[in-house]
């Protein structure tokens, strides 16, 4: 006997196949998933943070933007930001040595690549460190903050 939302009923007996309408919607929402990220990221803020002269390759340098503590490394040519906090131990990083790409925390050893913030350290299991858009503009490092919250540390 068919009832509200028949339609379905017969679709799940196999009598007929649901309407077409039901597959569009599933890529509407990824389509509107996408579109949100991607404003996202373009209406992302710059802050000048420090002039790009006095950002030596291999020197971690901190900054703090909006009340958020950053460490700033420029490796090759590429700057690299991220949260100045180990996710192990809760260390700053500035403190850090800055060698290959990789940064490591001067208390516990973590090590976590620049330009993702993945922990090298695959015994330790640790979060990675969240990590900033950067650009040099005018000779200023300019970083954008990731609107991910911090990472607490482990211990």
């Amino acid at each position: 006997m068919p009832v509200a939302g028949s339609e379905t009923v017969e679709a799940e007996q196999g009598s007929r196949r649901p309407p077409s309408r039901y597959k569009p919607a599933r890529t509407r929402v990824f389509r509107h998933a996408f579109l949100s990220l991607g404003s996202l990221i373009l209406s992302a803020t710059f802050h000048p943070v420090m002039p790009e002269a006095e950002l030596a390759e291999g020197q971690p340098a901190a900054a703090e933007i909006e009340g958020r503590a950053i460490v700033i490394c420029r490796w090759g040519e590429q700057v690299y930001a991220l949260d100045n906090l180990c996710t192990h131990s809760g260390s700053r990083l500035d403190s850090g040595r800055v060698v290959k790409g990789v940064i490591s925390c001067p208390l516990h050893g973590a090590r976590f690549e620049l330009a993702t913030g993945e922990c090298r350290n695959l015994h330790m299991g640790l979060r990675p460190v969240i990590t900033h858009q950067t650009r040099v503009v005018n000779g200023w490092v300019e970083v954008a903050l990731s609107p991910r919250p911090v990472s607490p540390p482990l211990i």
